[in-house]
């Protein structure tokens, strides 16, 4: 075929496609300029679709996992889980008759929270406790050799405001307790620990005016109220919290009262403690 019939017919078919394409466009405009003749056309649209693919199921479904369980229901008692000696303990109210320091009061319908030097928080429902049966931690946890920081329960955890972790290689951070709550026995980590870091303190306050002291290695220490810190989330490490030198750590974090310890600033040399 010569080239000049070749060419004719591309053009034939260049100007088929435009007149088809002209003819699309017109249409478009008609449709979203007329909103009943769109509905009709999309009800047109389904209609063909189900014609198409509604025909009756082909296959059988059958319960391949058999009977369903009924979720169990768990009723509400009050609950005192006791911290002695390293175990925990949990006992319904009415059967403690002498209380200590280390309880906390609660309900078999919360967790058991418990926060670690890995910079790990871990969960157990306190149904999955049997009363009066006592357990160490790694068995309620699953922390393996882990120490453990704190061990409070999620209705204590969130009336607080926040959570404070400080590490031995002299970071702080302060978290929403909100942001930390956990649900796995596993655990989720609460803070951003650099290799070879761990976490020596885990603090929860209510009031940023808390004064939190932080004690270095070579037994200067660095007080200031919370409010220092910045809230941060739960993956990040934090900033620095007193003012070390190569091979010092921190060494121990608590919160203090207005008169214990003179007040600084953060991320300095700080006071010498007295003896």
């Amino acid at each position: 075929m010569k080239l000049s019939a070749l060419c004719r017919l591309d053009g034939i078919k260049l100007s088929d496609e435009l007149a088809e394409k002209r003819k699309f466009i017109a249409e478009c405009r008609y449709l979203l300029s007329e909103p009943t003749a769109l509905d009709e056309k999309l009800i047109s649209i389904l209609n063909e679709v189900a014609e198409k693919f509604g025909d009756a199921r082909r296959t059988q479904i059958t319960d391949i996992l058999g009977e369903t369980e009924e979720p169990e229901v768990i009723e509400e008692e009050e609950v005192i889980i006791s911290l002695i000696n390293s175990t925990i303990k949990a006992s319904k109210k009415e059967e403690v008759k002498k209380h200590t320091k280390k309880e906390i009061f609660t309900t078999n319908l919360n967790s058991l929270l418990c926060i670690t030097s890995s910079g790990k928080i871990y969960a157990t429902p306190i149904s999955k406790l049997k009363y009066n049966k006592e357990y160490r931690a790694n068995e309620v946890f699953d922390i393996g050799s882990e120490k453990v920081l704190l061990i409070t329960d999620t209705l204590a955890f969130t009336s607080y405001l926040s959570l404070t972790c400080v590490t031995k290689n002299n970071y702080i951070k302060k978290s929403s307790t909100s942001d930390c709550l956990s649900k796995t026995k596993k655990g989720t980590p609460v803070i951003k620990l650099e290799d070879g870091d761990n976490l020596i303190a885990a603090i929860l306050s209510s009031n940023d005016d808390d004064a939190i002291v932080i004690i270095g290695s070579n037994n200067y220490y660095n007080c200031y109220p919370l409010s220092e810190i910045g809230y941060t989330g739960k993956m990040t490490k934090g900033v620095k919290a007193i003012k070390l030198s190569e091979g010092e750590y921190v060494k121990d974090a608590h919160l203090v009262g207005d008169e214990e310890y003179k007040l600084t600033n953060r991320a300095v040399k700080g006071v010498k403690l007295n003896g």
